[in-house]
Protein backbone atom coordinates (compact mmCIF):
# COMPACT_ATOMS: atom_id res chain seq x y z
CA UNK A 1 0.00 0.00 0.00
CA UNK A 2 2.84 2.42 0.85
CA UNK A 3 4.59 1.52 -2.42
CA UNK A 4 1.38 2.17 -4.37
CA UNK A 5 0.89 5.54 -2.65
CA UNK A 6 4.52 6.39 -3.33
CA UNK A 7 4.07 5.65 -7.04
CA UNK A 8 0.94 7.80 -7.20
CA UNK A 9 2.54 10.71 -5.36
CA UNK A 10 5.81 10.48 -7.32
CA UNK A 11 4.09 10.35 -10.74
CA UNK A 12 0.69 12.06 -10.72
CA UNK A 13 1.75 15.21 -8.88
CA UNK A 14 4.91 15.69 -11.00
CA UNK A 15 2.88 15.30 -14.22
CA UNK A 16 0.52 18.04 -13.04
CA UNK A 17 3.46 20.21 -11.99
CA UNK A 18 5.12 19.63 -15.38
CA UNK A 19 1.96 20.73 -17.20
CA UNK A 20 1.70 23.84 -15.06
CA UNK A 21 5.40 24.51 -15.57
CA UNK A 22 5.56 24.39 -19.38
CA UNK A 23 3.13 27.28 -19.69
CA UNK A 24 -0.35 27.88 -20.95
CA UNK A 25 0.76 29.00 -24.42
CA UNK A 26 2.77 25.80 -24.86
CA UNK A 27 -0.15 23.65 -23.70
CA UNK A 28 -2.47 25.46 -26.12
CA UNK A 29 0.06 25.08 -28.95
CA UNK A 30 0.40 21.34 -28.24
CA UNK A 31 -3.39 20.95 -28.06
CA UNK A 32 -3.93 22.77 -31.36
CA UNK A 33 -1.10 20.82 -32.98
CA UNK A 34 -2.77 17.52 -32.10
CA UNK A 35 -6.12 18.84 -33.34
CA UNK A 36 -4.32 19.74 -36.62
CA UNK A 37 -5.17 23.45 -36.15
CA UNK A 38 -1.45 24.30 -35.99
CA UNK A 39 0.93 22.83 -38.55
CA UNK A 40 3.88 22.75 -36.17
CA UNK A 41 4.93 23.34 -32.61
CA UNK A 42 6.41 26.80 -32.09
CA UNK A 43 10.10 27.14 -31.33
CA UNK A 44 9.20 28.45 -27.87
CA UNK A 45 7.07 25.38 -27.15
CA UNK A 46 9.77 23.04 -28.39
CA UNK A 47 12.47 24.74 -26.28
CA UNK A 48 10.17 24.77 -23.22
CA UNK A 49 9.37 21.07 -23.51
CA UNK A 50 12.89 19.89 -24.33
CA UNK A 51 14.58 22.03 -21.67
CA UNK A 52 12.00 20.98 -19.06
CA UNK A 53 12.54 17.31 -19.85
CA UNK A 54 16.32 17.76 -19.86
CA UNK A 55 16.25 19.55 -16.48
CA UNK A 56 13.99 16.89 -14.98
CA UNK A 57 16.20 14.02 -16.15
CA UNK A 58 19.42 15.82 -15.21
CA UNK A 59 18.04 16.78 -11.79
CA UNK A 60 16.73 13.27 -11.12
CA UNK A 61 20.08 11.66 -11.92
CA UNK A 62 22.13 14.13 -9.87
CA UNK A 63 19.76 14.04 -6.85
CA UNK A 64 19.74 10.24 -7.00
CA UNK A 65 23.55 10.07 -7.09
CA UNK A 66 24.16 12.72 -4.42
CA UNK A 67 21.51 11.52 -1.97
CA UNK A 68 21.66 7.76 -2.63
CA UNK A 69 23.46 6.89 0.59
CA UNK A 70 22.14 9.76 2.74
CA UNK A 71 20.06 7.93 5.38
CA UNK A 72 18.27 11.16 6.24
CA UNK A 73 16.87 11.57 2.70
CA UNK A 74 16.94 8.76 0.10
CA UNK A 75 19.29 6.31 1.84
CA UNK A 76 16.69 4.20 3.65
CA UNK A 77 14.27 3.93 0.72
CA UNK A 78 14.08 0.90 -1.59
CA UNK A 79 15.80 1.40 -4.96
CA UNK A 80 12.73 2.29 -7.06
CA UNK A 81 11.38 4.60 -4.36
CA UNK A 82 14.76 6.39 -4.39
CA UNK A 83 14.33 6.98 -8.12
CA UNK A 84 10.73 8.13 -7.58
CA UNK A 85 11.69 10.52 -4.79
CA UNK A 86 14.60 11.94 -6.81
CA UNK A 87 12.26 12.42 -9.79
CA UNK A 88 9.65 14.11 -7.60
CA UNK A 89 12.20 16.53 -6.13
CA UNK A 90 13.66 17.30 -9.56
CA UNK A 91 10.24 18.25 -10.92
CA UNK A 92 8.94 20.16 -7.92
CA UNK A 93 12.10 22.12 -7.16
CA UNK A 94 11.77 24.28 -10.29
CA UNK A 95 8.12 25.21 -9.85
CA UNK A 96 6.05 24.03 -6.90
CA UNK A 97 8.37 23.63 -3.92
CA UNK A 98 6.83 20.47 -2.48
CA UNK A 99 8.97 17.81 -0.89
CA UNK A 100 8.75 14.13 -0.01
CA UNK A 101 12.18 13.99 1.63
CA UNK A 102 13.69 16.19 4.33
CA UNK A 103 15.04 19.32 2.66
CA UNK A 104 16.89 20.25 5.87
CA UNK A 105 18.92 17.03 5.66
CA UNK A 106 20.09 17.39 2.04
CA UNK A 107 23.80 17.40 1.33
CA UNK A 108 25.31 20.75 0.31
CA UNK A 109 25.87 19.84 -3.37
CA UNK A 110 22.20 18.83 -3.62
CA UNK A 111 21.14 22.14 -2.06
CA UNK A 112 23.26 23.94 -4.66
CA UNK A 113 21.57 21.92 -7.42
CA UNK A 114 18.18 22.94 -5.99
CA UNK A 115 19.24 26.60 -6.08
CA UNK A 116 20.29 26.27 -9.74
CA UNK A 117 17.03 24.52 -10.67
CA UNK A 118 14.99 27.16 -8.81
CA UNK A 119 16.96 29.92 -10.53
CA UNK A 120 16.10 28.46 -13.94
CA UNK A 121 12.49 27.86 -12.92
CA UNK A 122 9.62 27.09 -15.25
CA UNK A 123 8.64 28.13 -18.79
CA UNK A 124 7.11 31.43 -19.98
CA UNK A 125 3.44 31.91 -19.11
CA UNK A 126 3.53 29.15 -16.54
CA UNK A 127 2.78 28.86 -12.85
CA UNK A 128 6.47 28.95 -11.87
CA UNK A 129 9.13 31.61 -11.52
CA UNK A 130 12.80 31.77 -12.41
CA UNK A 131 14.62 33.11 -15.46
CA UNK A 132 12.59 30.60 -17.56
CA UNK A 133 13.58 27.44 -19.39
CA UNK A 134 13.54 29.21 -22.75
CA UNK A 135 15.99 31.88 -21.56
CA UNK A 136 18.27 29.17 -20.20
CA UNK A 137 17.88 27.14 -23.40
CA UNK A 138 18.72 30.10 -25.64
CA UNK A 139 21.86 30.75 -23.60
CA UNK A 140 22.88 27.08 -23.85
CA UNK A 141 22.43 27.17 -27.64
CA UNK A 142 24.31 30.50 -27.74
CA UNK A 143 27.24 29.00 -25.78
CA UNK A 144 27.32 25.96 -28.07
CA UNK A 145 27.27 28.28 -31.09
CA UNK A 146 30.22 30.25 -29.71
CA UNK A 147 32.17 27.03 -29.11
CA UNK A 148 31.43 25.93 -32.68
CA UNK A 149 32.39 29.41 -33.98
CA UNK A 150 29.03 29.99 -35.64
CA UNK A 151 28.00 33.45 -36.85
CA UNK A 152 24.46 33.05 -35.57
CA UNK A 153 22.48 30.96 -33.11
CA UNK A 154 20.28 28.27 -34.59
CA UNK A 155 17.65 26.31 -32.63
CA UNK A 156 15.68 23.54 -34.35
CA UNK A 157 16.68 24.88 -37.78
CA UNK A 158 15.46 28.38 -36.88
CA UNK A 159 17.77 31.35 -36.50
CA UNK A 160 17.50 33.22 -33.18
CA UNK A 161 17.61 37.00 -33.43
CA UNK A 162 20.53 38.68 -31.63
CA UNK A 163 18.06 40.98 -29.84
CA UNK A 164 16.51 37.92 -28.19
CA UNK A 165 19.93 36.61 -27.16
CA UNK A 166 20.83 40.01 -25.70
CA UNK A 167 17.56 40.04 -23.71
CA UNK A 168 18.30 36.55 -22.40
CA UNK A 169 21.78 37.63 -21.29
CA UNK A 170 20.37 40.77 -19.67
CA UNK A 171 17.74 38.75 -17.77
CA UNK A 172 20.38 36.41 -16.36
CA UNK A 173 22.79 39.22 -15.42
CA UNK A 174 20.05 41.26 -13.75
CA UNK A 175 18.74 38.16 -11.95
CA UNK A 176 22.18 37.22 -10.64
CA UNK A 177 22.77 40.83 -9.52
CA UNK A 178 19.37 40.87 -7.80
CA UNK A 179 20.16 37.65 -5.93
CA UNK A 180 23.59 38.93 -4.86
CA UNK A 181 22.09 42.18 -3.52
Amino acid sequence: SDFKNSIIINTVIPVLIFLGGIGFAAILNIYQYFLKKDKRLTTTTRIAIKMSIFLIIFGTIIIFILEYSNNKTLGTLPFFEKIGAAFFQSVTTRTAGFNTISIAELREPTVFLFVVLMFIGASPGSTGGGIKTTTFGILIFYALGVLKRREYVEVFKRRIDWELINKALAIVVISVFYIIV
